[in-house]
This record gives C-alpha cells, sequence and structure tokens, in this order.
C-alpha cells in the first residue's frame, strides 16, 4: 500500500486494529520516517494508563515535527451520555519544515482511508486546534 511514494506496512494497519476491535490503545501516533515509511512512533496502552487528553497532545507535541494520529476521544454528549469517537488527527505544526508538510499533506487522504472505522477528522496546526473544548466541537458537528 503506497501512497505519494510512502508505504504503509501491515503492522500499522495490524497496531490500528488492535486498537479499534481490541481495544488495546488509547490512541497510537504515527511518523513517517525518511520520507519512505508510515510507522508507529508512539502508543498509550488502555491497560496500563488512564486515558488522558492533555497527556496525548503533549506526546503528539513533543518533537515538534508532524504526526498522524488516532485516539479514543471520551467526551459527554449533548444529552449527557459519555461518549467516544474513534478520532484521526493530523497535527502538522506551522513550525514545521515546509518539506515535511508537503509529504503529511499529500499522505494523510490515502492513509486515513486504510484507517477503516474512523469516525472524524482533526487538522490541527497550533495549539488552540487540539485544546478539549474545540476538539469536542469538532466531533459533536455534524
Amino acid at each position: 500500500m503506497v501512497d505519494a511514494g510512502i508505504a504503509t506496512p501491515d503492522e500499522v494497519l495490524a497496531a490500528f486494529k488492535q486498537m479499534q476491535i481490541g481495544n488495546q490503545f488509547h490512541y497510537i501516533i504515527y511518523r513517517i520516517e525518511k520520507k519512505k515509511l508510515l510507522m508507529v512512533d508512539s502508543t498509550s496502552n488502555a491497560d496500563d494508563e488512564e486515558w488522558d487528553w492533555d497527556d496525548f497532545c503533549d506526546k503528539l507535541k513533543e518533537t515538534g515535527e508532524p504526526r498522524y494520529a488516532t485516539v479514543d476521544f471520551h467526551f459527554e454528549s449533548k444529552d449527557g451520555t459519555d461518549t467516544t469517537k474513534l478520532l484521526f488527527v493530523a497535527w502538522v505544526p506551522e513550525t514545521a519544515r515546509p518539506g515535511d508538510k508537503m509529504v503529511y499533506a499529500s499522505t494523510r487522504e490515502g492513509f486515513k482511508q486504510k484507517l477503516d472505522g474512523v469516525q472524524k477528522v482533526l487538522q490541527a496546526c497550533d495549539d488552540s486546534e487540539l485544546e478539549y473544548d474545540h476538539v469536542k466541537a469538532v466531533v459533536e458537528a455534524l
């Protein structure tokens, strides 16, 4: 499987399935390695760690480089029900190198389409777009 020359190994898709079906992870953060290969950068094990949006955001932003992520986003719906949505996040900070921005932009749609079951998509390029209330509004829209 290739997008813009970027390969997506089976183990990356298998990790996503473990998150989606097996509830093994709270989140998975992905990186593009050497502009050739999508890789799992880090995960949060659902058995060992509590879900925390701020911890996820800190981990997503820690390198200062673009990343993709899939995350179980927990929130209280308008009717008061505890709800979880599987969210695809494309984090491309404004401070990233132009070449990296182009690679992530050209790969995003193709990679997202391989992640069958993603319920919502968030494109973020600065901290305000990762704030919990902003993300909740995006997730509840439509």
